[in-house]
């Protein structure tokens, strides 16, 4: 992203932009994506939402270098973009390309029947070919130019829009001969179908979206249909570095062939491990640029690791249907081994565990004071509140390690007469207090809050159910801890709750659920999110594999056990520091022991396992440490030295 790309992207309004989905793409994944697509020097290249030509400048400059003449030779592009601004300012900077301001996915391409002209709706905005973008009239007739479907590369940064935003009837237009897309979908997973429509064969797409799409359920019909229809060339994502400045997402380029699937030829997946701009660093005269990655995709297609820069995995196409992407590009081969070699032994946690998610007060500040301040109601209706896992710094929940109460108000009741006896009560003032000033606030009109009236019972009460043994939180980040809790405290819902099967030792499906082995499982079965966290809800833990307790002999059980009290005995550091630590390794060789590791195997394993864990949460940290950069720079705030 150049200084005009940043002055158009400072200067649009925040909502429209969020509303149409506008992240703006940095020149360094712009040219590897293109250098993978754009193979000859007479490609025909359109870009489905231009915006400001970025691409469609990078797809000329590459057509320039593979012809070796001077210019920009910008004649086999097309560009479209929704919002006029943009399309002028793409028309503006590319000025032999067709640029068209319309919305792709009511361009007739697909959605509406084909990749056919159509009329134009009253009001559109026009099209003129290789020349000034100008408006068209409101008359409803002529037609918008038709889209040939010869295209040699399509590429494009298709808008990041949640599904929550995307217009209900938008949803509802499903693209045919496409995936059968999720209305939970993110508006780009729409953008697939016809954009591959318009390719010849043999000719390549490359999108870079957001990566959320590679692990979520919204994601696995447009997974599957990518690889039965088509073959997958590439998936590259960096571990250290967003690809799109204001969006807190990890980013991620797929490339896509239209082809049939080769069984001889594997997608590869890429893991970048350092910044693209130290692989290319500034200043490199044009054509060097050019050339550093015109041979980093060569590598990639030839699957050739750069040492440990660059990472890929070769992977079967026909080995990727029916499962999530993320892990392909993210973990080390050691977790494919242990899913290899402990497959019998290894069992969702579903079938030994409940999952059930913590209390949902519909309003945390109300419900949740901090317990180092005056209570704001009697003491009889508050109970210690496990709030989230940051407050804890031990695997075993105590009362001095938890910050705030939680306002059980059915604590007060003294018969079955009900809730209300205990605010009446001459003894309850405070609570009364509360209450009136909780509904003068609105509190009882939030939704969660409200949808207890409706069922009968007082709006601020909660009547949770008994609280789980075992502690688990959504998000993660630097410290793997999954804490018992052996004295019941009520649970926030911040956290999931887990229960052993009867018959099923807690402290030992908590030292299972605390090894370093299934600190890399989850990292397989989460989903990244914004600056280096990791979310786990309540389908992806049960869901999770872990060794299974039931097929441990009663001694290993009882190292087991043995050697979770030694950890949890003492504060919990981060991942990396617990990786050095002699108790966590003792843990973990115990665990591999049982999934079937002899113990010299798995004295070698639990070493690598830390060695694993340490790169990965530093990567991760990168990635965290380059977000807070972004961020700082877009607010003017700089970074302490």
């Amino acid at each position: 992203m150049d200084e005009r790309d940043a002055a158009v992207e400072e200067s649009l309004d925040d909502g429209l932009r969020h509303r149409h989905g506008q992240h703006f793409t940095k020149d360094d994944p712009a040219d590897l994506m293109i250098a993978l697509c754009v193979r000859h020097p007479m490609a025909a290249v359109l870009d489905p939402a231009c915006g400001t030509g970025a691409l469609l400048l990078r797809a000329a400059t590459r057509l320039a270098f593979l012809r070796g003449a001077a210019g920009m030779g910008s004649g086999h592009l097309t560009g479209i973009e929704v919002d006029p601004r943009l399309a002028r300012a793409a028309q503006a900077r590319v000025p032999g390309a067709t640029i068209i301001n319309d919305d792709f996915l009511d361009h007739g391409l697909g959605v509406n029947g084909g990749p056919e002209a159509r009329a134009p709706s009253p009001g559109s905005s026009a099209v003129r070919v290789r020349g000034p973008l100008v408006r068209k009239s409101n008359a409803v007739s002529g037609t918008a130019p038709a889209l040939p479907r010869d295209f040699d590369a399509i590429v494009g940064n298709p808008p990041y829009v949640r599904q929550e935003l995307i217009d209900p009837a938008r949803k509802r237009m499903a693209p045919p001969a496409g995936p059968a897309l999720s209305g939970r979908s993110d508006l780009h997973a729409r953008f697939w179908s016809p954009s591959l429509a318009l390719l010849r064969p043999g000719g390549r797409l490359g999108f870079i979206t957001s990566g959320a799409w590679l692990d979520a359920g919204y994601g696995a019909a447009l997974r599957d249909w990518l690889t039965t229809s088509h073959r997958l060339v590439a998936m590259v994502e960096s571990s250290v570095e967003s690809w799109f400045d204001r969006a807190r997402v990890r980013t991620v380029i797929a490339i896509v062939q239209r082809d049939p699937p080769d069984a001889s030829r594997p997608a590869r997946f890429v893991s970048l491990r350092v910044p693209l701009a130290t692989l290319v660093p500034a200043g490199l005269p044009l054509e060097e640029r050019l050339a550093r990655f015109d041979r980093m995709a060569r590598a990639i297609e030839d699957g050739a690791d750069a040492g440990d820069a660059l990472v890929v995995r070769s992977v079967p196409s026909l080995a990727l249907g029916g499962r999530t992407w993320g892990p392909l590009l993210r973990l080390p081969e050691l977790y494919f081994a242990i899913a290899a070699r402990g497959a019998s032994r290894l069992v969702p946690l579903s079938e030994v565990a409940t999952v059930r998610w913590g209390i949902k007060t519909g309003d945390d500040a109300v419900f949740c004071p901090p317990r180092d301040r005056e209570p704001p109601v009697e003491e009889r209706f508050l109970s210690p509140l496990v709030f989230t896992l940051m407050e804890l710094d031990r695997l075993v929940v105590t009362r001095d390690q938890l910050r705030r109460n939680v306002l059980l108000v059915e604590r007060g009741r003294e018969n079955a007469a009900g809730r209300e006896d205990a605010a009446s009560r001459e003894d309850a003032a405070g609570l009364r207090a509360w209450i009136a000033r909780a509904e003068r606030d609105g509190a009882h009109l939030r939704p969660t809050c409200a949808a207890r009236a409706r069922a009968g019972r007082a709006w601020y009460e909660l009547r949770p159910a008994p609280s789980g043994a075992i502690l688990w939180s959504i998000m993660h980040q630097y410290r793997h801890l999954a804490p018992i809790n052996p004295e019941g405290f009520p649970v926030n819902d911040n956290l999931l709750q887990i229960d052993p099967k009867p018959g099923i030792s807690t402290r030992l499906l908590a030292a299972i659920l605390n090894s370093h082995v299934t600190a890399l499982i989850k990292h397989a079965h989460g989903r990244q999110r914004n600056e280096g966290m990791l979310k786990t809800q309540a389908g992806d833990l049960r869901g999770m594999p872990i060794l299974d307790p039931r097929a441990i002999g009663a001694d290993e059980a009882g190292a087991l056990v043995a050697a979770f009290d030694a950890i949890a005995s003492r504060r919990i550091g981060t991942v990396p520091q617990e990786c050095g630590r002699a108790d966590r390794r003792a843990l973990d060789r115990l665990v591999l022991e049982a999934l079937g590791w002899t113990s010299r195997e798995a004295e070698a394993e639990a070493g690598r396992l830390s060695s694993c864990l340490t790169d990965l949460y530093a990567g991760e940290r990168l990635w965290e440490v380059d977000a807070v950069r972004r961020r700082r720079k877009r607010s003017g705030v700089m970074a302490a030295p």
